[in-house]
């Protein structure tokens, strides 16, 4: 099973990039890489339409986001993860989904195929779980209509860098999760 891992905080082996390495030991790819936002060159949607012209192959933008177009169209499987900062996924995870405009062709059909299984991780200070369910929900929303069958794990109450490796019972809803997203059925 190929899983492509994306995360979108800066803060690398803090929290978020803790729960998706377990999430990735439960799916049974510990050693997948995890592609980082924040290092990588990847520009804002320009809103130029160019992705939307009818000879159009994708985006035009020539960055660092065309390589992880190829792995989002071959991954059977997606890992993302991004803490919340301020009622909303990180700047740099909202950059990388932003960019999937580009997914959709000049007649608005998926340039990507359906059905591939996502879980994405959201960490978060706040010590109630629900305090952002409007943004997991919203997430959800947003990968269905990619046509991808989507988990939201939610993990509160993380407010140091290594919180969450301190936690047995993310570490245990983690490594189930990716048990889930590598499940066949």
């Amino acid at each position: 099973m190929k899983i492509l891992a994306v995360l979108g905080s800066a803060r690398r082996g803090g929290n978020t990039e803790t729960l998706m390495r377990e999430a990735l030991k439960g799916a049974g790819a510990p050693d997948t890489s995890i592609h980082a936002v924040s290092e990588m060159g990847i520009a804002g949607c320009l809103g130029c339409m160019g992705c939307r012209m009818p000879d159009s192959e994708g985006c035009v933008v020539d960055d660092d986001m065309g390589g992880l177009y190829r792995l989002l169209i071959d991954a059977d499987a997606i890992i993302l993860g991004a803490p919340i900062y301020y009622g909303e996924v990180t700047g740099q995870m909202k950059v990388f989904m932003d960019r999937w405009y580009a997914l959709r062709d000049y007649e608005r059909n998926l340039r990507i195929p359906t059905g591939k299984k996502v879980l994405f991780i959201v960490t978060q200070g706040a010590e109630k779980e629900s305090t952002y369910d409007t943004v997991s929900t919203r997430l959800k929303r947003v990968l269905e209509k990619y046509g991808m069958h989507a988990e939201v794990l939610a993990a509160s109450g993380l407010e140091g860098k290594t919180d969450a490796s301190e936690r047995p019972d993310l570490m245990e809803k983690a490594f189930r999760a990716g048990k889930r997203l590598a499940f066949i059925g």
